[in-house]
């Protein structure tokens, strides 16, 4: 799960609303190279979005969106900080040992260092050590696809992340953007 929020020049009064995932990749290609005022219309059923030229106008998804503030950890206070780009690579390279999407990336952490892990009968084993800002000890488990998905979401040169336990939900933070978290379950065993 990720959140991004956007501050506007003055307050407006919008129903929240769902949008299919499809309405989502195509608005973000839309505002890819797009510099400019957004004009968003929600009209019944439908949401219309205005950009000088294009138009892109979509169904909504009926029903209430869930109270996600609950899922966001709160007390997570174990904080790794790691250099983004070396997080991104020696993730990427130790999850490419293994054939199966299913194998999780293993945190073995301890005091200032991070040894990653995969496993796997068939493909091998991949296992790379880095040099984090750590002060606790936790062996925990993640979906590579999931932490290179959010950690390439980022912009700056560091990544945050605040642990519990082996069994709670990792929030992870750019130290340069408060205004986006993201939030990856980890796996089990």
């Amino acid at each position: 799960m990720s959140i991004s929020k956007v501050k506007l020049n003055e307050k407006i009064n919008f129903e929240p609303v769902i949008l299919p995932k499809k309405t989502i990749f195509q608005l973000c290609s839309l505002l890819e190279d797009f510099d400019g005022d957004v004009k968003i219309s929600n009209i019944k059923s439908k949401i219309k979005f205005e950009l000088n030229s294009s138009v892109l106008i979509s169904k909504l998804i009926d029903g209430k969106f869930p109270n996600y503030v609950q899922v966001i950890p709160k007390n997570n206070k174990k904080k790794l900080e790691i250099d983004l780009k070396l997080f991104l690579n020696s993730v990427d390279r130790v999850a490419s040992v293994s054939l199966d999407k299913k194998d999780g990336v293993k945190f073995n952490l301890k005091k200032d260092k991070l040894n990653l892990s995969v496993n796997n009968a068939k493909s091998g084993d991949g296992k790379e050590s880095l040099n984090v800002k750590f002060d606790h000890e936790l062996d925990i488990s993640f979906n590579s696809r999931y932490l290179i998905d959010a950690a390439s979401q980022l912009d700056g040169d560091k990544i945050e992340m605040f642990l519990n336990d082996t069994g709670s939900p990792a929030l992870i933070k750019d130290p340069a953007d408060f205004d986006s978290i993201f939030v990856v379950m980890p796996m089990k065993g």
